[in-house]
């Protein structure tokens, strides 16, 4: 892309200059084609750097309005299908060896044709590289962030979730039981 920007800027000077005769534009005296040509470069050249610096800063911005992880993808396969039932939000809780876990958004994939119990529904996350468990959740749909507390049918309610899975790094894991959750307060 940042070539892209670059070979366009050079057509635009290059065209530019053509359509002068070759000419500067300018109330300076015109320069010899080559100086030019090595001035459009150097221009182009900064030009260039600011872009691509901008073009960073706002990738990093934007990464850390979202929230999004570094590090990789975890897929978690053999989920029953009734998950994504009624648009429900699933998360997963993941965690580092001696770091407490976090939230992550996940995406449920297409379900099977086998029905609501086939086991065929592939749930992915983003997280840390180097997670050594996780675990799903069913949520109510809307929820922006799980609730182990929430009850009835509020946002944050967790419906179901898993048992803990073990995972050694981003890849691709088979899904624990599913079960029903209900918060007691003890």
């Amino acid at each position: 892309m940042k070539n892209l920007k670059l070979a366009l800027l050079l057509l635009a000077s290059a065209g530019m200059l053509a359509a002068c005769g070759g000419r500067s534009v300018s109330s300076e005296p015109a320069k010899s084609s080559a100086a030019d040509s090595s001035q459009a470069s150097e221009e182009s050249s900064e030009e260039s750097e600011e872009s691509e610096e901008s073009e960073e800063s706002e990738e990093s911005e934007e990464s850390e309005e979202s929230g999004a992880a570094e590090g990789g993808s975890y897929t978690i396969t053999g989920n029953p299908n009734w998950v994504a039932n009624d648009n429900a939000a699933v998360f997963a809780w993941a965690w580092q060896a001696d770091v407490e876990g976090q939230w992550y958004t996940a995406t449920c994939g297409d379900q099977g044709e086998g029905g609501a119990t086939a086991l065929e529904l592939t749930i992915t996350f983003n997280a840390p590289e180097d997670c050594v468990g996780c675990l799903l959740v069913r949520c109510v749909a809307g929820t922006e962030a799980p609730d182990w507390t929430a009850t009835g049918d509020a946002e944050g309610r967790v419906y179901n979730k898993t048992g803990d899975i073990a995972v050694t790094g981003a890849g691709e894991y088979a899904a624990a039981e599913w079960v029903e959750y209900t918060y007691s307060p003890s």
